[in-house]
């Protein structure tokens, strides 16, 4: 499995600004990861795109975004992703359109899947930092950080000091954090960073830790980054690629 950048380093080279949208008390997103079966590949693109129109002629209040995973774990996969709701929006999604569009899905995409897996999380708003322009993203890197159960709060410290950090240093660069609470890689920490191309991947000078011992000090920073190597015990990453021809937008994202 290859990765853009190493996990540690893209974790905090991006949690670089504070969020550049009005904060909630918390954004709640369903996810779906869609593999098409072998040799399923074109029809399961050519069904989605169908689908994702029946969606929008058939009344679906909510934004669906696809994207194609174009490098790493998952590779082959789709991701289908409907954000910024509340708990409460997800009880009306199921006591209206949603069973209606979840057996029209069975019908037109179903047969088509090899598997699917789905789970529901809740963005971190302190911590993210959006593009003014969505449109023009078009690679999102997801890095999955499994925490220990009993090195939560040293990894959320871990993440805040260097933010303080990389926030004096004026590092750029677009994210947002998310915490899985429900579904197949529960307690996970999600970071997604957003790119308008390959080129957007090329660290930044001067690197992270050029930064991170500016700020704390030599001896800080190396304890900084041990703390976080400790709460882990383990991670992957993929990179996506958007597909605004199967999704199901209404709006802006």
């Amino acid at each position: 499995m290859r990765s853009v950048r190493t996990p540690v380093v893209l974790l905090l080279a991006l949690a670089a600004a504070l969020s550049a949208r009005p904060a909630r008390a918390q954004e709640v997103a369903r996810v779906y990861v869609m593999t098409p079966a072998p040799g399923q590949g074109a029809a399961f693109e050519r069904a989605l795109t169908a689908h994702a129109q029946w969606r929008k002629q058939a009344g679906d209040p909510w934004n669906w975004t696809v994207y194609q995973v174009v490098d790493g774990a998952e590779l082959g996969s789709f991701i289908v992703r409907s954000a910024g709701h509340t708990w409460a929006d997800l009880d009306a999604y199921d006591a209206g359109f949603g069973p209606t569009g979840g057996a029209r899905f069975e019908a037109d995409v179903g047969p088509l899947l090899a598997r699917m897996t789905s789970s529901i999380t809740t963005e971190d708003t302190s911590l993210a930092r959006w593009p003014a322009d969505f449109s023009k993203i078009q690679l999102v890197q997801v890095t999955r950080f499994h925490v220990k159960a009993e090195r939560g709060q040293a990894f959320h410290a871990t993440i805040q000091k260097a933010h303080q950090a990389l926030v004096k240093a004026n590092w750029p660069g677009y994210y947002a954090f998310a915490s899985t609470v429900s579904g197949e890689n529960g307690q996970d920490v999600i970071m997604a960073t957003f790119h308008t191309s390959w080129a957007d991947f090329a660290e930044p000078d001067p690197d992270f830790m050029q930064v991170l011992t500016a700020a704390y000090g030599k001896d800080q920073a190396a304890a900084l980054m041990q703390s976080l190597d400790d709460s882990l015990w383990g991670w992957d990453s993929m990179v996506l690629r958007a597909r605004p021809d199967m999704s199901v937008m209404h709006g802006s994202m």
